[in-house]
């Protein structure tokens, strides 16, 4: 048998309607039949029976259309080179993006009223541009293809036919370089198509002029950074030598990059009639709610509208969008707090006749919490102009959140932060136009000197930083879009970044000088070999200042304290410890952090109480990871690396339990008073650093959660220089009895001078909700020889073994917790704890070992009366530890939504029970008594 590899070379046809020959009648060990396609002699079909073969098989060379019909239309066209080049032009800085070209394009069109056949055939090639080495790379490499449509109404089968083919394999070239060039190109777009409107001269008509002139009065801006701690010097190419700016350390200027003008004058022409609108930025902060009872692990969301009070504003009449789910942390007792940080875009005609409305939801209900709704006008802030000194400066409005419940009276349900924003673009100044007769539109170019040397800085949008020749320094910068602008920080190749809950003082001390002390008692000597770098606070980062390591005689180190406003504790500048039976990362002693000749390390930093000019033992603890990522090459192709200073407390507890706890970190296992480092409560998802502690030194933990939980052992150790962290706590409760191990997972485990952080979790929660007071008791059914027959049990067998029980009285808001479950062996059954110990039917449990499964069972009281109760096993809401909830609910909820309070039966021989006008998602006891029926 025959057949094509080329699936557009063939087409569809039909079979004879008898076989021209088959094995009737031959001596021939199987039977077949050969069957030929539309009486055409080269195409046939040898088939193992003497049966027709199926439509789908009859398949023959493809060739012209065969049509009774001339053609009427004959069209031959060849187009030898089609080429386009994309620039991207925002802001005027014109960097070319990508570009395609086509070659050898042919077009053949030939045809008729009932058939024809249309064939285009090209050479495609594409490339991206490398704005890094100012050279062209290829994207897609040069690929032959071919477009063929065919349709003939004479054609057996379909009548129209597409077929696309290639004669080459399709390469494609992906590189750090076309990334790049992919996300510059997205994030001008977006911005263009966001900011189009937003920057327009508030004094301008806009049903007059035309585009072009709208376009010659807008102003681009860049807005250069200098984070270096000394003047720098900004200009663009486009401008002449009078046309540079000093820019001080610390400061921002917005400079005027036009665009190009040969650009414009390409596309940009006619007049323009279109009504300009308003472009509204909501701003979503945070917001608190009251919190109910139980974990505040859900998720919530706000829901943005904007709507006009009357139909005499045109255009659209309702805005909306939301905010994704972000999870409510339990700030206190009574509040949950949620922060979205989220940004909104509106268009509208004027401020008037507009409200705004914000609803918080719940995410995992879709229920409002609470809603916000003020005049659009009220609650708007104009933003000044880019020039001005205080631009991009606003205030977050506090808004109070009400209850959303009808027939209810509105009261407060919690606060919710936000801004409303309307800004405008800068006014060019008179006379700053720049020059028509510039030869090509240009990029900053910044100096240490007014008299140079220059370097050309691109914007880099896919690499967090880029580098840059500054003088006889190299440099790097970071750009970033805020309100339609480009802003680009200028800093130094190190950077320090504070995690800690402390705001720590900076400042980089001469090594020559080092040896006056660092008790802060000779502060004021040697100031010339002192640089300041500042207050760095807590999740802030802060670039060390360019002179400190670029210095050509002094060596600067590293010092930090820190500084504690609400108490009158003063600590000294920090010293670097030293590691204690560990291997160096260098032959020679570390004695300091020379910030211009870093390293990958970790390292560990204490700063001593100072009291007077006494200095006692007592003191806080800092490590500090010293990272490195490469950024570019230099000239000897030698890597250059952005280096990161990341100050971490010594021991951070993650705790992920559902139910707070008492922890104490303690220097003995004994748990005394005196040897205590740190002791408190955690709250669920709370992070608790300890700053107090040596991590070189025997560390020891204490965890007592709420509940009737208490230690079975001692406090176990998570830190020792020569025992194994402990991976485990056990608790026993005091109520029930059961044992319960509590996991302690660990960061690191071989460095101890890395920061340590412990997370503290457990495998199972139990969740109970809108149930009676229940007691569960688990069974090991593992004995049982048949498990498959029976999946519920009247009563336990003698194989059955009692694990354990869990009661009502043991859950903290409705939440317990629980060591490793093997649900394959594992049987439960319920009763209603409040009238006695009635058990239901014992059902397994097997089921909840899948992700999506399920078990409902029955729970009975000693008065006969019974509740349906459905169980669930879903992951945790912390997604940073393998922890399970086990969801125990009613099976069948009510909700009232009729208005008012109505009689409801659950069976037939149930006593009516009253659901009430305010009633949610409720569940009631009721008698077997009957059929189940409900009643209303």
């Amino acid at each position: 048998m025959l057949r094509c590899i080329r699936s557009d070379m063939v087409t569809g046809g039909q079979f004879s309607e008898e076989s021209v020959w088959d094995s009737r009648g031959s001596k021939t060990s199987e039977n077949f039949s050969l069957w030929t396609v539309d009486e055409d002699a080269g195409t046939f079909l040898v088939r193992s029976e003497f049966r027709k073969p199926p439509r789908r098989l009859a398949l023959k060379l493809a060739g012209p259309p065969i049509s009774s019909s001339s053609d009427n239309i004959i069209i031959d066209a060849v187009i030898k080179t089609f080429s386009a080049v994309s620039f991207d032009d925002y802001g005027g800085m014109m960097v070319p993006l990508f570009g395609i070209s086509f070659d050898g394009v042919g077009f053949s069109y030939h045809g008729g009223p009932h058939h024809l056949n249309a064939t285009v055939s090209l050479s495609f090639v594409a490339r991206s541009y490398n704005d890094k080495c100012n050279l062209w790379e290829p994207f897609i490499e040069p690929t032959d293809g071919f477009l063929r449509y065919q349709y003939d109404v004479n054609t057996p089968g379909s009548p129209a036919q597409l077929r696309i083919t290639s004669t080459r394999d399709l390469n494609l070239n992906v590189s750090a370089s076309n990334t790049n060039m992919l996300s510059q190109a997205y994030l001008s777009w977006s911005n263009i198509t966001l900011g189009d409107e937003l920057y327009r001269k508030e004094t301008s008509s806009p049903t007059q002029g035309s585009i072009l002139d709208v376009h010659q009065r807008r102003n681009y801006y860049i807005i250069p950074q200098n984070k270096l701690g000394q003047d720098i010097y900004v200009r663009t190419t486009e401008y002449r030598s009078s046309d540079i700016t000093l820019l001080p350390s610390g400061d921002d200027r917005s400079i005027k990059v036009p665009a190009s003008r040969d650009l414009l004058d390409s596309h940009l022409k006619g007049k323009s009639a279109r009504l300009y609108r308003l472009m509204i930025t909501a701003i979503i902060a945070d917001a608190e709610i009251n919190a109910g009872k139980g974990l505040a692990t859900g998720e919530y969301m706000t829901a943005v509208r904007l709507y006009s009070e009357g139909s005499s504003i045109s255009g659209v009449q309702q805005q909306s969008a939301r905010t994704c789910a972000a999870a409510g942390e339990s700030s206190s007792q009574i509040t949950r707090k949620m922060t979205w940080n989220e940004m909104f875009f509106f268009k509208v005609d004027s401020e008037e006749n507009y409200v705004l409305e914000l609803v918080v939801l719940d995410a995992g209900r879709g229920q409002p919490v609470g809603i916000y709704s003020a005049p659009l006008k009220q609650v708007v802030q104009k933003l000044p102009s880019a020039s001005s000194s205080d631009y991009a400066k606003f205030e977050l409005t506090l808004g109070d959140l009400m209850t959303t419940k009808e027939h209810e009276i509105l009261k407060p349900s919690g606060k919710i932060r936000f801004a409303v924003l309307v800004s405008g673009r800068a006014t060019a100044k008179q006379g700053s136009r720049a020059s028509p007769n510039r030869s090509r539109s240009g990029y900053i170019q910044i100096s240490p000197s007014k008299d140079g040397p220059w370097t050309n800085m691109k914007l880099n949008y896919a690499v967090p930083a880029a580098c840059w020749r500054f003088g006889d320094c190299v440099i790097a910068s970071e750009a970033t879009v805020k309100e339609g602008n480009r802003y680009v920080g200028i800093r130094s190749l190190v950077s320090i970044t504070n995690t800690t809950d402390f705001a720590i003082d900076l400042r980089l001390k001469g090594r020559d000088s080092q040896s006056a002390g660092s008790d802060g008692q000779l502060e004021n000597s040697d100031k010339d070999d002192q640089i300041e770098v500042g207050v760095l606070e807590p999740g802030s980062t802060i670039p060390v200042p360019l002179s400190g390591l670029s210095h050509p005689g002094v060596l600067y180190t590293l010092q930090l304290r820190p500084t504690i406003h609400h108490e009158l504790v003063q600590h000294s500048w920090s010293d670097v410890q030293e590691r204690r039976s560990q291997t160096e990362f260098r032959n020679e002693q570390v004695l300091d952090i020379c910030v211009s000749d870093l390293y990958e390390s970790e390292n560990l930093l204490f700063c001593s109480q100072i009291d007077g000019s006494s200095s006692t033992c007592q003191g806080l603890w800092f490590c500090l990871s010293i990272e490195a990522k490469e950024i570019g090459k230099d000239v000897r192709t030698d890597p250059i690396y952005d280096w990161s200073i990341i100050i971490k407390s010594p021991l951070s507890l993650t705790y992920y339990l559902p139910i707070p706890a008492h922890y104490t970190v303690s220097a003995s296992h004994l748990d005394e008073e005196e040897t205590s480092c740190s002791r408190g409560e955690l709250n669920p998802g709370e992070v608790v650093k300890v700053q107090n502690v040596d991590p070189r030194n025997p560390l020891y933990l204490s965890l007592v959660p709420h509940g009737g939980w208490e230690s079975v052992h001692e406090p176990v150790p998570i830190s020792h220089p020569t025992e194994v962290p402990s991976k485990f706590i056990n608790l026993r409760s005091s109520l029930s009895g059961r044992v319960v191990q509590i996991m302690l997972e660990q960061s690191s485990d071989k460095d101890y001078l890395m920061a340590r952080v412990i997370r503290i979790y457990v495998p199972y929660w139990i969740s109970f909700a809108r149930l009676p007071p229940l007691t569960l008791q688990f069974v090991d059914i593992t004995g049982r020889r048949d498990k498959r027959r029976y999946l519920a049990r009247p009563r336990a067998e003698k194989s059955d073994k009692l694990l354990y029980g869990i009661g009502h009285e043991e859950l903290v808001d409705g939440y317990t917790i629980a060591s490793g479950l093997n649900f394959k062996g594992l049987g439960l059954s319920a009763c209603v704890s409040r009238n006695g110990q009635q058990l239901g039917a014992l059902k397994e449990l097997s089921p909840l070992a899948d992700m999506d499964g399920t078990v409902d069972l029955s729970a009975h009281d000693n008065d006969g009366k019974c509740t349906h109760v459905f169980l669930c096993s879903k992951l945790c809401s912390y997604q940073a530890v393998p922890t399970k909830v086990i969801y125990v609910r009613p099976y069948t909820t009510f909700t009232n939504r009729v208005g008012q309070d109505m009689f409801i039966k659950l069976s037939a021989g149930d006593d009516p029970k009253v659901l009430h006008a305010y009633d949610r998602r409720v569940s009631f006891l009721y008698s077997e008594v009957g059929p189940d029926k409900l009643q209303v």
